[in-house]
């Protein structure tokens, strides 16, 4: 089940909701619309909350994920009792049966899975009872997980939110925000950006939502994310006809002789000189995450590439500024979340 929700912004009284701050009047979040206007076309539903908030449910084929693609603004102003309350949007995933408890996991810069506990932290002991919405959101750059012995659900961004699970087997997502007073915390104005028309901004966005067995969430999720951050731009052209169009421009390409194994990404191909380039590689998979993925993986760099063939390679620090002594090899084998760097020199295939 997942719904839209607002929670509304803190006024000025103390600290208000701001740029830094995110602080909700009360810590139930308000229901926009109980019943949005619905439409069904083939593998997609379309919901519109109102005039600012909707979204676009639908299934792709051959995919095992299920798409939300929301729209949300511009938010609009609320007055109650002569204050101006803004508004927190969120998107609610619920998944009732998975017993998750307070527990939860969010990426670290799309790599490692960190076990989020809500109301807990193992240094000190917590009191959020003033604030237990905004003190237990944290930062989703990639993917957020619940799961419980049998059932892993996974929900993927395709940007940078604030999310946590505040009620248990939920996971909220932080869409939008728009608020009227200052938080006080250097800015000096409000989080009020009224876009070029001065109505407020719009965003757009998508997420994508996996249920699966936890032994097999993240062989979905590793590769899943890639594939929603590197998003194929679209481009149009005028042609009369697809094959007489497919004779004249490439229509498909790829700079690889080889695949590269499913738990290693390329991660950098930059070019220093005309026979310099500079190649960093990673294994995307965590220790004991998969228990096929999670193994070392290695790559034969002289046969990777169709353009150009590697004749020899020296390994630098990740930053590329330091040479590591005794690692000239062309064969790279690469640990669970290793990175390695490498600057390699090429000659035309």
């Amino acid at each position: 089940m997942q719904s839209l929700l607002a929670y509304k912004g803190h006024d000025n009284v103390g600290e208000a909701s701001g740029a830094y701050i995110f602080r909700p009047q009360v810590n139930i979040p308000d229901v926009v619309n109980a019943q949005p206007a619905l439409t069904l076309t083939y593998l997609e539903a379309r919901q519109v909350y109102s005039d600012w908030l909707s979204q676009t449910i639908r299934l792709i084929p051959n995919k095992t994920f299920i798409e939300f693609e929301w729209t949300v603004g511009p938010i609009p102003k609320t007055n109650e009792n002569f204050h101006n309350y803004g508004k927190e949007v969120i998107a609610r995933y619920e998944a009732p049966t998975i017993q998750s408890g307070k527990q939860f996991y969010t990426d670290s810069n799309g790599r490692q899975m960190i076990l989020r506990i809500r109301d807990y932290n193992a240094d000190f002991q917590v009191d959020n009872s003033g604030e237990p919405v905004a003190a237990n959101m944290y930062p989703i750059n990639s993917r957020a997980m619940i799961k419980d012995a049998s059932t892993a659900f996974t929900v993927l961004t395709d940007r940078s939110q604030a999310g946590g699970s505040i009620i248990n087997s939920t996971i909220d997502l932080l869409l939008h925000r728009r608020d009227f007073y200052d938080d006080g915390w250097g800015v000096n104005e409000a989080l009020n950006e009224p876009g070029s028309d001065g109505r407020g901004l719009v965003v757009r966005g998508r997420h994508r939502i996996f249920f699966s067995d936890p032994s097999s969430a993240a062989a979905l999720h590793r590769q899943a994310a890639f594939e929603i951050f590197h998003s194929p731009i679209i481009s149009f052209a005028n042609y009369d006809n697809v094959p007489n169009y497919a004779s004249k421009y490439p229509t498909t390409f790829s700079g690889l002789a080889t695949s590269l194994p499913s738990n290693v990404h390329l991660l950098t191909l930059k070019q220093l000189d005309a026979s310099t380039l500079l190649i960093r590689l990673e294994h995307i998979f965590a220790k004991n995450e998969d228990s096929v993925l999670s193994n070392p993986a290695t790559v034969d760099l002289t046969t990777l590439f169709k353009q150009f063939k590697i004749v020899s390679a020296q390994e630098l620090t990740l930053g590329a500024n330091m040479v590591v002594s005794g690692s000239a090899s062309t064969t790279v084998t690469l640990n669970p979340q290793d990175i390695k760097t490498y600057q390699v020199t090429v000659t035309p295939q």
